[in-house]
């Protein structure tokens, strides 16, 4: 009996263990994966519906002229829900039941943190990107079969324009933004969206007036006056680094996002040991 709880103990407390991540991963799937991965499809199913009536009432009024598909529209679309969906992810710490259920899981914290990652930043990253290709694919095709009218871009005679308009700037981006709605899912017990963005804005705030007071308080007013000319060049010299390195503000925001993370790792943990 109690090699049977050390060994449930030590299943419970190893920081990561392969086959209890994939189990967790399978759990999650029933818990909140499907719906994340269902989303996508979902906005795309509107896409095609809406470019589909656009197509109808084009060729019933004689435009014949190519319908373009704002799939870039409905890609952010998704990422937006993503994100709405990301600030929501963590809310069962918050709740005696759901948190008690959570932290009592057979798994170690950082595997649980990481699963509900893969499904709200990489796993739906994936799956909005596929389905809005596949939607914006299957109205090019209806639209020429069964109307004669084109699609802009035509996806039908160049799938590439598509892949060229989504880069790794858009996968880093979304990144960066889900990083900050992740940890406002840990920190705010209710309304974590607009919370969140509220917080933004207020940091926002505070950091632009605590960089003013400094440098008024550092820096002498004669200074600006007499040095405009340097401090204007140093300007341009620091913008063109920034823009010859291009790698810098990537790194900067991944670096970035990492720290968010690690935050988030912290403050769910801290609310384990709290006991809230």
């Amino acid at each position: 009996m109690d090699q049977k709880i050390n060994l449930q103990y030590k299943t419970e407390n190893e920081f990561f263990n392969p086959r209890g991540f994939f189990n967790l991963i399978k759990l999650d799937f029933f818990r909140i994966g499907y719906s994340l991965i269902l989303a996508p499809f979902i906005v795309s199913l509107v896409q095609i519906i809406l470019v589909l009536l656009n197509a109808v009432i084009a060729y019933y009024t004689g435009r014949f002229e190519p319908i373009s598909l704002n799939y870039s529209f409905y890609f952010f679309a998704d990422l937006f829900i993503g994100i709405i969906s990301t600030s929501n992810i963590l809310k069962p710490i918050h709740s005696n039941e759901k948190g008690i259920s959570f932290y009592t899981l057979g798994a170690s914290l950082f595997e649980k943190i990481l699963s509900l990652w893969l499904y709200s930043f990489l796993f739906y990253y994936l799956f909005s990107y596929i389905a809005v290709f596949l939607s914006s694919f299957i109205v090019s095709l209806l639209s020429y079969l069964f109307f004669h009218i084109s699609t802009t871009p035509s996806l039908l005679t160049d799938s590439l324009i598509y892949f060229e308009n989504f880069s790794l700037y858009s996968l880093l981006t979304y990144l960066f933004i889900h990083s900050i709605f992740f940890l406002g899912s840990a920190i705010f017990k209710k309304l974590n969206f607009f919370y969140t963005i509220l917080s933004i804005i207020v940091i926002s705030i505070c950091f632009n007036i605590v960089t003013g007071i400094f440098v008024k308080l550092v820096i002498p007013l004669d200074y600006f006056r007499y040095n405009i000319a340097s401090l204007s060049n140093l300007l341009q010299n620091i913008i063109q680094f920034i823009m010859t390195h291009k790698y810098l503000p990537t790194l900067i925001s991944i670096i970035f996002s990492i720290l968010l993370y690690f935050v988030t790792y912290i403050r769910v943990n801290e609310q384990d040991l709290k006991g809230e």
